[in-house]
Order: C-alpha cells, then structure tokens, then sequence
C-alpha cells in the first residue's frame, strides 16, 4: 500500500547558502478549480544548490507518504554544484497541519488538489522559470497532478515508483468501481486506525527498508508523528486519481516514470502499457533498485533525468 523506502546515503553537513522554511504562509494564494479555495500553503521548504553559469531549470522534490523534505537531503548535497533544488513537505505530512477538508466536498481528491495548487503558488511566489517536478509514490502523483493542472509553470515532471493510476491494472475497474475501492473501502477501514496504529504502521513499513543511521531516524521519526489523515485521506485519494488520459492530451508536459525492479506496484507490462498511451512519458526501468533508485543507481537516474530536462526544453 506504501511505497517502500530503500537505503539511503547518511545525512550529509549542509553547505553554505542553504535556505530553509517551516513556517506555512497566510493568504488567499492561488485559487483552485471552482468554487474558490484559499490554498494551505507547504508546510516547510528547502533550497539547496547554487550551480554556476548553468541554465538547467530548478528542481522541486517531493517526499512520498507520510515524511517531510528531509529524506531528499542527502540527494541534494550531492547534487548541490548541478542542480538548484527546492524540498517541500506537504500539508498534513511528518506531523504538520492538514488542510482543511470543504464542507460540503469541492471535489473527490482535496489534498492532493491542495497540495499540487501549493507547489503552483510555491512555483509563481518564488519566480521560478519552468521547474521539473520530482516526486516519490504519492509525491510522485502531487508532481504529475502539479503539470496536469498547470502546465504553464511546470518543464516536465518525474515520478518514481507511482504511475499515473493506482491500481496500475486501471482496465479492470469503472471509475465508479475506483472511487468505491478507493474511498467507501480503504478510506473508511483506515479511518477507524488510531494515530499510533497509524504511525506504528508506517513506521514498521520504513524499518524493514532503510539502513541504520542518521536518516532512518528521520524517517521513523516523520512516520511516529503521522496523523489518521495520511492514510484515510491522502492514500484514499491516490488510490481514485487517474492521470493518464490528462497526460496523453497533453503532449507539451514531458513524464518521465521510474520504474524499480522491486518498487510497489510492480507491473511491468501494465507500466509500459500506460507509457505507451501517451508519447509524452518515458519509462525508465531500474533493474538493481527498490524503491529509492535515485541513490541505487545515481549513474542511469541523472541519465534518465537530463533526457527529461532535454524533452522539456524543446517544448519551451
């Protein structure tokens, strides 16, 4: 159900010039789709990176279910002197505030809609010219939602190990049929969790998959502090969104899809099936990798991710 963690390299000291921010901003902020909806704004925000003379468009990086920014740091130190890249932690993660849920309902998928309109605002309040959105599991649908929605601000998106529908085998099921699996069944069974069943839960997924050290500390440490709300809102509304038909009519937005040998959801004809619908996406498959193959094969993943950057330059 949760995207599996893998190892990852250790915290890393910070380099000079980082800027950091946890403090959510009030404000109206960019209104959603239909009735107006003042957007929750991200709940903490990282920038690393000062490249010099590069022109390679800035990076935003989206952790998956239930942690914060904190499990992309290790990657941007590395990458501090190539990229210019900006964490976020999105509303209602690793112990911050969720957005509020509308009364009466706006629309089936609340968070994920607040949190792809907050990477939006994020994107227009910082002046940043096109960015690739990174995410991984369901940040991975936060960055496909993001350039589905606004692909005037968004270069390309980058998704590892969720494709742009769960279940992967989408044919199988109506839309009716999702949105009955995704919220009459598995939104109603993991609201009746408590905080601790959730956090336990998480916790024991995020134990099994990362090393000792600093930064599984971390992780367990986001997962302890969980909210019912990670697993009775924002998976349930994974679980309904179907992107792919946006993607295909869409061909100026450029997909890349990571696809780890013993990621989640591991369907590969059913993943090639869905990069096949739409010439936009390019799969990517990792053969030697879990979960996390931006640090299991750091080589074919900056490969995979100059040849989205590419892709999106010839759409500008």
């Amino acid at each position: 159900m949760i995207a599996h963690l893998l190892r990852l390299v250790l915290c890393l000291p910070l380099p000079p010039g980082e800027r950091v921010s946890s403090e959510a901003k009030t404000g109206e902020g960019r209104q959603q789709a239909g009735p107006a909806v003042p957007v929750t704004p991200l709940a903490q925000t990282l920038t690393i990176g000062e490249p010099q003379g590069d022109t390679t468009p800035d990076l935003i990086l989206v952790p998956g279910i239930g942690l914060s920014l904190e499990v992309w740091r290790p990657w941007m130190v590395a990458n501090a002197d190539r990229y210019r890249m900006h964490a976020v932690t999105l509303p209602g993660m690793a112990g911050t505030a969720p957005p509020p849920l509308p009364d009466p309902p706006r629309s089936d998928t609340p968070f994920l809609d607040n949190a792809a309109a907050a990477i939006a605002l994020y994107i227009e309040e910082n002046d940043l010219d096109r960015p690739i959105v990174i995410g991984h599991g369901t940040g991975g649908m936060v960055a496909m939602l993001t350039g589905v929605r606004t692909p005037e601000l968004v270069g390309g998106v980058a998704s590892i190990t969720m494709a742009p529908a769960v279940p992967i085998a989408r044919s199988a099921l109506t839309e009716q049929q999702r949105a009955e699996q995704a919220f009459a069944i598995i939104r109603n069974r993991n609201a009746a969790m408590t905080e601790s069943a959730v956090a336990s839960a998480l916790q024991t997924t995020y134990s099994n998959t990362l090393a000792d050290g600093p930064l599984r500390d971390r992780v367990l440490d986001d997962a302890s502090r969980c909210g019912v709300h990670v697993l009775s809102q924002y998976w349930p509304e994974v679980a309904f969104v179907d992107l792919i038909d946006e993607i295909a009519a869409n061909e100026s937005l450029p997909v890349l899809l990571c696809l780890p040998k013993l990621g989640p959801f591991r369907f590969a004809d059913q993943w090639h099936a869905i990069a096949d619908a739409a010439d936009a996406i390019m799969l990517v498959e990792f053969l030697a990798s879990r979960s996390f193959c931006h640090y299991d094969e750091p080589d074919r993943f900056e490969a995979s991710l100059q040849t989205l950057i590419e892709r999106s330059r010839t759409h500008d």
